[in-house]
């Protein structure tokens, strides 16, 4: 749910993220995609010990 709701809103909102930076499209999709993949590592990754539900 979390990496739809990301690109939706990333969709809906991209042409005014880039005329309010000044960004061209092609530059803000890259720093998107970099941005996004940062964020699924983090999420992919497991939390520590103290944080995990113990079902896992």
């Amino acid at each position: 749910m979390m990496t739809a709701a990301a690109q939706m809103g990333y969709v809906i909102f991209r042409d005014t993220y880039a005329r309010d930076t000044g960004t061209p499209l092609e530059e803000l999709d890259e720093r998107a995609a970099r941005a996004f993949t940062r964020m699924l590592a983090g999420l992919a990754a497991k939390p520590p010990a103290e944080q995990r539900d113990p079902e896992d």
